[in-house]
Formats: structure tokens, C-alpha cells, sequence
């Protein structure tokens, strides 16, 4: 029976919402309309908001791989391959600047 309530609590007020008050709340209306036992009210509380933890959860996950499945269908550059092209840009730059500074000793002094 309490599963039940839980479960229809958590699609009555949206579970990604649901707040330690919100579902206090609700415990205590349950509780003083004889449809929950006082005793088994913190348990529901709690069983309630693991629920909507998890729904969130859920829900948070599948946004993250909507957006990932999104950007690889993109021609958008990840932060990882952007960290890659600033190290082999640096690499190059240090390169570059060794043949100059070698180019530069290799030089014979001009006569003044």
C-alpha cells in the first residue's frame, strides 16, 4: 500500500521537484486522513524522496546523452580534442622557435 502512495505522490507532484517539506507534507495530510499509520510516516518521507532522487537522476542522465548524441552529430570540436590541438600547437611553437633561435646563431655577424 505505501508503495503504491509513494508512487502516485511521486507522479502528482513531479518527482524532479519535490522538496523534504513538500513530501513531509504530504506524509502528514496522509497520516491525518487514516491513510498512512504516524509510525510509517518518516519511512515513507524517505522512501519518497529517494524516488524523486532517482527519477532525477534518470531524467539528468538521459539529458546528458541527448546533448552528447547532439554535439557528436554536430561538427562542434569536444573539450577534450580542443586540449589536444592547444598541446600540438604548443609543441610546434616551441619547435618553431628553436629553428629561429638556431637559425639565428648559424648566421654570420654582419660587418658594421
Amino acid at each position: 500500500m505505501l508503495e503504491l502512495i509513494r508512487k502516485s505522490v511521486l507522479a502528482g507532484l513531479g518527482a524532479g521537484v519535490i522538496t523534504k517539506e513538500k513530501a513531509q507534507q504530504v506524509a502528514q495530510e496522509l497520516v491525518e486522513e487514516g491513510k498512512l499509520a504516524a509510525d510509517d510516516a518518516k519511512q515513507f518521507v524517505d522512501r519518497l524522496l529517494e524516488g524523486a532522487n532517482e527519477q532525477r537522476e534518470e531524467i539528468q542522465a538521459g539529458i546528458r546523452d541527448a546533448v552528447r548524441k547532439a554535439l557528436d552529430s554536430t561538427d562542434v570540436a569536444r573539450t577534450e580534442d580542443l586540449q589536444i590541438i592547444k598541446q600540438q600547437l604548443a609543441g610546434l611553437e616551441q619547435r618553431l622557435a628553436a629553428l629561429e633561435n638556431r637559425e639565428r646563431q648559424d648566421r654570420p655577424l654582419e660587418a658594421s
